[in-house]
């Protein structure tokens, strides 16, 4: 399952980023550390304010999936994130190769 999730990200970042795709798969991979990153302070702020109970942390964590899984139906994968030109410009570096 874990395989068919990745795929369906990585055709994502490359049908809305274009020939920017590892710049939108790059910046979905900072949210995700930044997330793995902040949990454990939230959930540690969690546990000490309401005096050890695990239930607001993991509520809080499963409201952040479900937020997750609200918002990606929203991501309409044949709009680019930059309209491509309809000149066609020469690439130098391509014609020298």
């Amino acid at each position: 399952m874990r395989v068919q999730i990745d795929q369906a990200r990585r055709a994502a970042c490359m049908d809305v980023g274009g020939q920017y795709s590892g710049t939108v798969s790059g910046a979905m991979n900072m949210m995700a550390n930044a997330a793995g990153f902040v949990a454990p302070i939230v959930g540690g702020y969690l546990l000490q304010r309401f005096s050890g109970d695990w239930n607001p942390f993991l509520y809080s964590m499963a409201a952040a999936y479900a937020l997750g899984m609200l918002c990606w139906p929203m991501i309409d994968p044949t709009t680019p994130l930059v309209p491509e030109s309809p000149f066609k410009t020469k690439n130098p570096v391509m014609e020298s190769a």
